[in-house]
């Protein structure tokens, strides 16, 4: 568990966490939503649309904190939502350095949707393979950020994230890991037990 402040998690997160890994519904002994009246399934709390799942909150945490650990990199000039170039296209964040630029759009979804796969892989997969379409024109330089409210990658999220820890250095790396991680975690549970987070 982290102990910087920035990093810690309330009892009643670490609570919210541990019923969803354990898969209990807030409303202990109901099977109807009290958000929506629909019936609870597996990661309904994430996929509710009357609930406030703190999408843009979310994404715009992740955004920031790669980012920030980007930025640390003397050889990289990161920009977060940078405007669109001569193709009128726009990113998350765009990183230029000595080896090129590469563009980045981050996405956090639910595995719990109506129109996710059985499987969660194919469920980040086909993300991924959406975004990839979306930015077709930026070509190799575009790379998805796909990761699940939980904090699963998608695979090829998965390279591009290794790739980043290796030109980060350990701390900032192991800082990174630990923002995203508690940042779900926190904002997960907090949707879970029905209110939001700013």
């Amino acid at each position: 568990m982290p102990t910087s402040q920035p990093l810690l998690l309330s009892d009643m997160d670490v609570a919210a966490a541990l019923s969803i890994r354990l898969l209990t519904s807030p409303e202990e002994g109901q099977d109807i939503c009290r958000h929506c009246d629909r019936a609870y399934t597996f990661a309904h709390e994430d996929a509710c649309r009357a609930r406030t799942r703190q999408t843009i909150v979310k994404h715009n945490k992740v955004c920031q904190a790669l980012t920030t650990a980007l930025q640390t990199d003397p050889q990289n000039k990161v920009t977060l939502e940078p405007q669109g170039d001569y193709r009128g296209i726009r990113t998350d964040i765009r990183i230029d350095n000595p080896k090129g630029t590469t563009y980045l759009d981050v996405s956090i979804i639910s595995l719990g949707k109506e129109t996710a796969r059985k499987d969660p892989n194919s469920t980040l997969s086909a993300a991924e393979r959406a975004k990839k379409l979306k930015y077709q024109t930026l070509g190799r330089a575009f790379k998805p950020f796909i990761l699940s409210q939980g904090g699963l990658l998608g695979k090829e999220t998965s390279q591009t994230y290794k790739e980043f820890q290796k030109s980060l250095g350990p701390s900032t790396s192991e800082w990174l890991d630990k923002y995203i991680s508690t940042t779900l975690v926190r904002l997960r549970a907090r949707n879970w037990l029905g209110y939001g987070i700013d």
